[in-house]
């Protein structure tokens, strides 16, 4: 978005906004619901290989289950493929959504503080390697 700087009392000077950082998160903040669905299906084939000893259990029982477990997979992969944050010189925007997209933005301006925390536990960690 386009915004306008006077630099003199007669004209306005169109500024562009640069963009400092533009990016998606890791599919890393995936890797419990990847780990969860890995757990799932394995007790998904066990489940069914215990039944299949004991009961007529059609074929297909363990495929929709493992269909399913798929696309929640998908799901989560695609949330984090479909987001994007961008960091201007005036706002902070966040593009999410796979079907429909909601874009939220907070003004830099709006901003009056900015506490930062630290783990202690972790630059201890830190200075052990270093």
């Amino acid at each position: 978005m386009t915004r306008l700087a006077t630099l003199h009392r007669d004209r306005a000077v169109a500024v562009a906004d640069s963009v400092i950082f533009s990016g998606t998160p890791s599919q890393i903040v995936n890797l419990p619901a990847y780990i969860k669905s890995v757990v799932a299906a394995i007790i998904v084939l066990a489940g069914y290989l215990y039944a299949t000893t004991r009961w007529p259990v059609p074929w297909f029982a363990p495929v929709i289950a493992l269909v399913l477990i798929g696309l929640g997979v998908v799901v989560a992969y695609l949330r984090t493929a479909y987001t994007e944050i961008v960091f201007d010189t005036a706002r902070i925007t966040c593009r999410q959504g796979i079907f429909n997209r909601r874009v939220p933005s907070l003004e830099l301006f709006r901003i009056q503080d900015v506490t930062s925390l630290h783990r202690k536990h972790l630059s201890k960690a830190v200075r052990c390697f270093a």
